[in-house]
């Protein structure tokens, strides 16, 4: 820049003037108004760091009880979800952790889990015992596509493998490979828990406690029973491969003496449930269908079917029941050897007709 253009410069900036004063209130201004803000955030951050921390509200359990034996012995709480667990474990295997942990008794362990279920039906769904085996089983159905065979506690190894069998129809000698891996899978430090799980060799098909046992009307009607009920004189099992009728004609008829229809009319009763069982799991479905909150606890009782007029859950004390078959309904009075007969010569009978009789 020259010397003349220095000097114009000068010589306007005279004669414009600076207010030096206006200038020096503004940015007086402005740092009060920042010293005020910074002022305020401080305080707002002391005021943060001398609250309480916030604490996390802890969510109440959805189940907890105490658990005490009949001897009054407390075992401790049971809490579900327990703080190890979540949600999504289910109740009773959740009940079956606690009962290991504690050593609970077999009885009081059982309890502990139909209580849970009992509780919170909808997370149980229709388990209600915990899973202490499983094994995979490939039917071929490709990679992934294995099924699972499951033991539930308190159950028996061999009603486990026949229900798998049968409901995924299976070869019959199956049954007796599933039992001993589901046995071999027993998660259990019990010595008498593995044993009562692995003892029968054979599926309980049905049970029935001594005492009174109603029957049902078809039963009747076929039998023209004197009486509707007949009482048991002792418990009763039907194991896989026995015949329902003869069970029962050696219990009521050759070890107590009892009338012959009895035997008779509980054998029509006893191999009908399956059947009656079916058709009304078949009837709830179709009325689920039309209307969803139907329920089979909402069923009508005495709806003008037969087989509504009876607790078919009353009879069913076997998990393994509705695979229960009949091939007769009555016993076999007399049986001839054909080897007695002797040796027949050809011929020896004349023969009125060729052919078979189709139809009357």
């Amino acid at each position: 820049m020259s010397s003349f253009q220095i000097f114009a410069f000068f010589l306007a900036a005279s004669s414009i003037g600076f207010n030096e004063a206006a200038v020096a209130d503004d940015l007086e201004a402005r740092l009060a108004s920042k010293r005020s803000i910074l002022e305020a955030r401080l305080a707002a951050a002391h005021e943060l760091s001398r609250a309480p921390p916030e604490v996390p509200v802890e969510q109440a359990p959805e189940y907890e009880t105490n658990v005490v034996d009949a001897n009054g012995t407390d075992w401790g709480r049971f809490v579900y979800p327990s703080p190890n667990e979540s949600e999504s474990e289910h109740p009773a295997d959740v009940a079956w952790a606690f009962a290991r942990e504690k050593g609970l008794p077999r009885a009081l362990r059982w309890q502990l889990q139909d209580d849970a279920c009992n509780a919170m039906p909808a997370k149980c769904g229709r388990r209600r015992r915990a899973v202490v085996a499983s094994i995979p089983v490939d039917l071929g159905n490709g990679p992934g596509q294995e099924l699972t065979c499951e033991l539930l506690d308190g159950r028996s190894a061999a009603d486990a493998a026949f229900i798998f069998v049968q409901e995924q129809q299976l070869p019959q000698d199956s049954v007796g490979r599933l039992k001993d891996a589901l046995c071999g899978r027993l998660a259990t430090d019990d010595r008498n828990d593995h044993e009562e799980a692995c003892r029968q060799d054979r599926a309980l098909l049905f049970y029935r406690s001594a005492g009174p046992w109603p029957l049902g009307p078809w039963a009747v009607a076929a039998t023209g029973a004197s009486e509707s009920v007949v009482n048991l004189p002792e418990a009763m099992e039907i194991w896989n491969g026995d015949e329902p009728a003869d069970v029962l004609r050696a219990m009521l008829f050759e070890a107590h003496s009892r009338p012959k229809w009895q035997h008779q009319a509980l054998t029509d009763h006893l191999c009908a449930l399956p059947t009656l069982a079916k058709r009304r799991l078949a009837r709830l479905q179709t009325q689920s269908t039309k209307n969803r909150t139907t329920t089979a606890a909402a069923e009508p009782r005495n709806s003008g079917s037969t087989d509504d007029s009876f607790e078919i859950e009353a009879d069913a004390q076997a998990a393994a029941w509705p695979y229960l078959r009949c091939t007769r309904r009555r016993v076999i009075e007399q049986r001839q050897d054909v080897s007695d007969l002797g040796t027949v010569r050809p011929f020896q009978f004349s023969c009125v007709r060729a052919t078979s009789v189709t139809s009357l």
